[in-house]
Parts: structure tokens; sequence; C-alpha cells
């Protein structure tokens, strides 16, 4: 309560809060407006709803893209780390680029990884579930294959997309070379001496003619 006859400096010096009296007619105007204040605010769009929208599209369109890249990453990552610890087992140690490529690979999965975890957390969405080891399914497609009497295929030429371009289908094997050396047969008349074969060249001429009509130039 105010008391006209309080001086500016007891006012000043008081410690504790001065009670005001109002009228209810005041009273009522001011918790009307608060409420006014409190239903705008929680209704009121900072943008609007369109261009929000767009955003939230927007936004779902680099999740979907990144979960796809975390996916494929993942997987090429496992399929890499186990072929490193393969030659460590073989050689006893990788060489450095190798070393250095596998580390590359490790932080790139990392870090597709805290990206989806970002956006799954902001946007509400589900973090992709990552398969550790396919070996499960090679070995259900293997046993398929031997039951139709397939067998077991390492490789084949084009396999990929029909065609005998793909530099980068090497199957089980790392590169051409190695591809190449298990599963080319080389030609062992144009590689071994004819005398060491207990041949002249006019029979080992012969014989590539032969062969050329009967297999082709494969």
């Amino acid at each position: 309560i105010v008391h006209d006859e309080m001086t500016e400096e007891q006012m000043m010096k008081s410690d504790q809060e001065i009670p005001v009296i109002i009228t209810k007619a005041l009273y009522e105007k001011s918790k009307a407006t608060l409420a006014h204040i409190q239903q705008v605010l929680s209704s009121q769009r900072a943008v609007p709803e369109t261009i929000s929208q767009v955003f939230l599209g927007h936004c779902m369109g680099a999740y979907d893209t990144l979960v796809k890249t975390l996916i494929e990453t993942h997987a090429k990552y496992q399929k890499l780390e186990k072929r490193c610890d393969q030659d460590r087992l073989i050689q006893g140690s990788l060489s450095e680029s190798r070393e250095k490529g596998l580390a590359d690979a490790k932080k790139l999965n990392e870090s597709l990884w805290k990206s989806v975890e970002i956006l799954s957390d902001v946007l509400n969405q589900p973090m992709p579930v990552l398969q550790d080891d396919d070996e499960d399914d090679k070995d259900a497609n293997a046993a398929a294959n031997a039951a139709n009497g397939t067998g077991v295929e390492l490789w084949t030429e084009g396999e990929e997309d029909g065609t005998a371009d793909d530099a980068a289908n090497f199957g089980p094997f790392d590169d051409e070379e190695t591809r190449s050396f298990y599963c080319d047969v080389p030609d062992l008349l144009t590689t071994i001496p004819p005398a060491l074969l207990g041949m002249n060249e006019t029979e080992i001429d012969k014989l590539q003619t032969e062969n050329l009509r009967k297999y082709g130039n494969d």
C-alpha cells in the first residue's frame, strides 16, 4: 500500500517490495490482455506454412540421401576392413597407402553416422539399421546355387551391368591382376618355348589354329 506521507528517501531505503492497489476492472483487463498475448504467441508462425513445408521437404530429402549413402558406405567399409584383416594375417602388415585408405573410410563412415544421427533427432526419424555382416546372405545364395546345380560362382565378367567394361567388379579379389591370376587360364603355347614342350614351331602354329577354331579368341 502506497502512503502519501512516505517520502522518496524512505521508499529508496525500503528493502521490501511495495504492494500497489489496483481496481478490479484494471485487473480483469490486464488478465485478458495477457491471455490474448499467450494465445497469439502459441499460434503465430515465424514463417508461412508453405515455406515451412518446403524446408521440411528439403530436410527429409537430405536425410534420405544421407541414410542411403551411409548404408552403402558402411557396407563398403566392412568389406574393406575384412580384406585388410585377411591381408594382415597373410602378409603380416599393410602398406601405408592401404592403411591410410582404411583410416579415411572409417572417418567417412563415422562422419556420415553423426550427420544422420543429428538429422534423425531433429526430424524425429528412426536411425537406419546397419548390417555388420552379410555372410549369412552369401551362405544362403551359395546354398541356393548348389541346390540349383550351378555351384559356387566367384566372378562373372560384367555381372553388375551386363557389360565387360565394369573395371570395379572384381568379385572377391582386390584388383584385376589378382583376379586374372586365379581365374584366367594362361596360354602355355605362347608363354613356354616350343623346345620345352617338345614341339616345333609348325606344330605350335597348327595347335594354336585348332584351339582358335574350337574355343575362339577367349
